[in-house]
């Protein structure tokens, strides 16, 4: 099955954003700060993960111009259950063009944490063997489960990528991504309607 994974460079090694751009890390792009999502455990603000557009074959978000946020708490890694789906340590949800506004949105307090931002330059099509799926980051294919699928919800909510917990750049190095646990992955997933509803959850070794 046809996966599409990032091509990546770090933001620190490219010009300033001046557009919303598809990134891992960084401060979010247009992303009023009312918005910006809080711990349901601990109260402070979470941390991006991941921003990423629309796309009919690599992210069907149902419309033009939608986006992807992922956030997840960052605040002391292992109290507040960022891996739980329903643990409101994380966040995971889309908004329209209409609702973005323009620049980088400041984070909101000086001890927010700011993963490294790595931008998705390209998308590079890949295929997934159905008994031995790449485990990267990805969006489309086959997830590649560490604990198994019994945590993800069931339909009608469809898997749509995955997050590692190490970016590999454009030049083959390799650099921490978010904190997922030992080695872990994040899942994905969007159930679709008049807004359609993202979900996120990882698991590790």
């Amino acid at each position: 099955m046809r996966h599409f994974a990032p091509v990546l460079k770090l933001g620190s090694a490219l010009p300033a954003q001046v557009a919303i751009e598809e990134k891992f890390g960084g401060l979010p792009w247009g992303l009023s700060a009312d918005r910006w999502p809080t711990c349901r455990e601990c109260s402070k603000p979470q941390t991006l993960l991941a921003q990423l557009r629309h796309h009919p074959e690599r992210l069907d978000l149902g419309k033009d111009g939608r986006v992807l946020f992922v956030f997840q708490c960052n605040h002391d890694p292992g109290m507040c259950e960022t891996w739980a789906g329903q643990s409101g340590a994380n966040a995971c949800f889309i908004l329209d063009e209409n609702e973005l506004g323009t620049g980088l949105t400041a984070a909101p307090t000086p001890q927010t944490t700011v993963e490294t931002e790595a931008r998705v330059v390209a998308w590079q099509e890949g295929v997934d063997n159905d008994s031995d799926p790449e485990m990267r980051t990805k969006l489309g294919g086959i997830p590649s489960w560490i604990q198994g699928d019994n945590e993800g919800p069931k339909e009608p909510w469809r898997w749509v990528g995955q997050f590692d917990s190490t970016h590999t750049l454009h030049d083959g190095s390799v650099c921490d991504a978010a904190n997922y646990g030992d080695g872990g992955i994040a899942y994905i997933y969007i159930k679709d309607g008049g807004r359609p509803e993202g979900f996120m959850f990882w698991q590790c070794g």
